[in-house]
C-alpha cells in the first residue's frame, strides 16, 4: 500500500509531455517545490495551496500527476475536467494508473487515451525509484492537437491507443465525404 502520494514523474515523461505541449507546461497542478524542480512549470500548485481552492486558477497547457488516493484523485479529475469543459484550458494531459474498473477512471471517458506498454517507474520526493507500480499507467489529452499527442506517445512503442484504428477509418471516411 502506498503511504505517500508524492510519486514523482520521470524526466523522458515530461519531456514527452513537453514535446506535445510545444516546449512548456503552464500548470502543474498537484506539485510541489521539488517536484517542480523537474516540471519546470510555469506555474505549480501544491498541498499548500491546493487547486481545490475555490479561487485556483487553471489556464494553458496543463500537465496532471494527480495523487492516486481517493478521495483526493477523484476530486482532482472532476476539477481538471470541468476547468476544461468552461475553456480555460488549452490543452492538458492527465497520467494516471490505467484502472479501468474504477470509478474515478469513468471520469476520464472523453479525453484520447493512451497506454503504456509496461509500468512507469515513479521517483520519491527524495529522488529514489518508487519501484514498479502494480499497474500500467494510461495518459489522457485533451485539446486539439490529438495528432501530435499520438504521434509522441506512440513513439519508440511508449503507448498503445485502443481506439486508434478507429479513429483512423473515422478519418478516412469523413476525408472521403
Amino acid at each position: 500500500m502506498n503511504k505517500n502520494d508524492e510519486w514523482f514523474t520521470p524526466k523522458p515523461i515530461i519531456e514527452k509531455v513537453k514535446k506535445v505541449f510545444d516546449g512548456e507546461i503552464d500548470l502543474d497542478p498537484c506539485s510541489n517545490h521539488l517536484a517542480n524542480k523537474r516540471v519546470k512549470a510555469n506555474f505549480y500548485y501544491s498541498k499548500n495551496n491546493s487547486c481545490l481552492d475555490k479561487d485556483a486558477l487553471w489556464f494553458g497547457k496543463v500537465f496532471v500527476n494527480p495523487p492516486y488516493s481517493n478521495p483526493e484523485l477523484r476530486k482532482v479529475l472532476l476539477r481538471a475536467i470541468g476547468e476544461y469543459e468552461l475553456g480555460r484550458i488549452d490543452e492538458m494531459i492527465i497520467l494516471t494508473n490505467s484502472g479501468t474498473d474504477t470509478r474515478w477512471n469513468q471520469i476520464l471517458k472523453n479525453g484520447l487515451q493512451a497506454y503504456t506498454i509496461g509500468r512507469i517507474r515513479f521517483i520519491t520526493p527524495e529522488g529514489h525509484d518508487v519501484g514498479t507500480p502494480s499497474r500500467g499507467q494510461v495518459f489522457t489529452y485533451y485539446g486539439k492537437n490529438k495528432d501530435k499527442f499520438i504521434e509522441v506517445f506512440k513513439d519508440n512503442n511508449f503507448c498503445w491507443f485502443p481506439n486508434l484504428k478507429l479513429k483512423q477509418k473515422v478519418t478516412k471516411n469523413v476525408n472521403n465525404i
